[in-house]
């Protein structure tokens, strides 16, 4: 994801904005204890960019209900 992020079109404050909410995101997994409902916010607080917005949806489709 930060890949895609780094290559996509944004401002250089949405793409800080949204490398920290990826940081975030990797946080909340390696807490071992993942808050669904923080990822799910932070996930789609993400810019809806090239494969972002694939990979985000593959994480929710992937997430047990």
């Amino acid at each position: 994801m930060r890949r895609e992020i780094n290559a996509a079109d944004l401002r250089d404050t949405e793409r800080a904005e949204a490398l920290e909410q990826i940081k975030d995101i990797e946080e909340q997994f390696d807490s071992g204890k993942p808050k669904k409902s923080i990822v799910t916010a932070l996930l789609n607080a993400l810019p809806k960019v090239g494969s972002v917005a694939s990979i985000a949806s593959a994480i929710h489709a992937w997430w047990p209900q």
